[in-house]
């Protein structure tokens, strides 16, 4: 076979190997990713099928390097995963593939942090990491976990437990108040207070949980209790405000669609669709991105040990390895293009912390 028909038989096969063939005993699988959910109550951090919801394995284990009470998830610089353990005031680091527990990054309790929440990285390289129990965010050297000091300090600008923190399209840090209801805008470079971005109870908004940037360059908001609806704490919403102004919009997803109860989770997956994770009901919900209509239950309720989800995360996709140097070929060709696409899309979604104020059987953060 010349080399040019060899290419042309390549090409053709990666055509029609989006859902898996096997021709002449080879099989060729599509790219593929997962999506992690942190299980807050189980002490755990479970992965599911991006597409389907599907349950497939326990990424981390429970108790995995001490980790207790894990919340937020942070994809790292080296494709390793990073994850807040609430309960003992440290940051931990496990393998990207495996889940294999890594190291302790941030020891507990360095640096005076409580509670950690949403982490994200700075433009300098360093690690940030949300403290709830102090109101404050604490930065850390991403090499050694060595503390180097308080980015945004106690009660700036009126901040009250933080729970995510998140890059804007101007370069500023937005950050969740979670305890009067805002969210506030930060220098993104020195962390100095600028402006109430989203003042405290906007279109109802209470109890703030996480947020993102929607493709439309407005900023989501997840509200555990929303007081335009009820007095009650635990009446839900997902609202939206002007990217630039902060400007309440509308309400994206109404109290109670889907069963929606105590939103935590927030994600714009590379298809557009909003999820969100829904706290006391224990499942992950899909809502249409652009007129949030729920769609479906994407992770059902209590799925493989699932208790009470907070943070959701993406996994780039990676492709898995072919049984032949032909299989390379084909893999080579399709699966380039297919993950440089996909990573084009997920490249847009900002990561995002989140927590919620009570756990069941009466285990209070508050």
């Amino acid at each position: 076979m010349s080399i040019r028909n060899f290419y042309k038989t390549s090409l053709s096969l990666a055509a029609i190997t989006i859902g898996g063939i096997t021709i002449g005993g080879l099989t060729v699988l599509p790219a593929q990713a997962g999506l992690l959910v942190s299980n807050i109550t189980g002490n755990n951090v479970l992965e599911y099928d991006e597409i389907t919801g599907d349950f497939i394995r326990t990424f981390v284990p429970t108790g995995s390097g001490g980790l207790t009470n894990p919340n937020g998830l942070l994809l790292a610089p080296n494709g390793n995963v990073l994850v807040s353990s609430w309960g003992n005031g440290s940051v931990q680091e496990y393998n990207g593939k495996t889940g294999a527990f890594v190291r302790t990054v941030v020891s507990p309790g360095s640096g005076g942090l409580a509670n950690p929440i949403g982490m994200f990285f700075g433009r300098n390289g360093n690690l940030f990491v949300n403290s709830f129990g102090t109101n404050s965010i604490l930065e850390y050297n991403n090499t050694t976990g060595a503390f180097l000091g308080t980015f945004i300090g106690p009660d700036s600008g009126g901040l009250s437990r933080p729970v995510t923190s998140i890059f804007g399209p101007n370069g500023n840090l937005f950050v969740s108040s979670f305890g009067n209801g805002s969210v506030l805008e930060y220098n993104g470079l020195t962390g100095a207070f600028l402006r109430d971005f989203v003042p405290s109870g906007s279109g109802g908004l209470n109890l703030t949980e996480a947020i993102s940037f929607g493709p439309n360059g407005n900023l989501f908001v997840n509200s555990s209790g929303s007081s335009a609806f009820s007095d009650r704490v635990g009446l839900s919403a997902v609202l939206e405000y002007d990217g630039n102004t902060g400007a309440f919009l509308r309400t994206v997803v109404p109290p109670g669609s889907g069963g929606l109860s105590s939103p935590t989770g927030l994600l714009f997956n590379p298809e557009g669709k909003l999820l969100i994770s829904s706290f006391t009901t224990a499942n992950v919900l899909e809502y249409d991105g652009a007129t949030g209509e729920f769609v479906k239950t994407f992770i059902s309720p209590g799925s493989n040990g699932l208790v009470n989800p907070t943070q959701i995360l993406l996994l780039p996709t990676s492709v898995p390895e072919p049984n032949s140097a032909f299989g390379i070929v084909v893999l080579g060709v399709f699966g380039s293009v297919w993950v440089l696409k996909r990573n084009k899309k997920v490249m847009k979604t900002p990561a995002s912390g989140s927590i919620h104020n009570s756990f069941t059987g009466g285990f209070s953060i508050r």
